[in-house]
């Protein structure tokens, strides 16, 4: 999976409190990753 598309995935799933740090919401991470087509596992060697 390029990287690019991996960072904006993390970036569409962070939170940003007005007090605090940016907060990743894994939850939705994983379900926004499970719903990506995935490769077979001899693709990526």
């Amino acid at each position: 999976m390029p990287l690019e598309k991996v960072q904006a995935l993390i970036d569409a799933n962070t939170q940003r409190p007005l007090i605090g740090p940016p907060v990743v919401n894994v939850l939705a991470l994983n379900m926004s990753l499970n719903q990506l087509p995935s490769a077979p596992r001899n693709a990526q060697l």
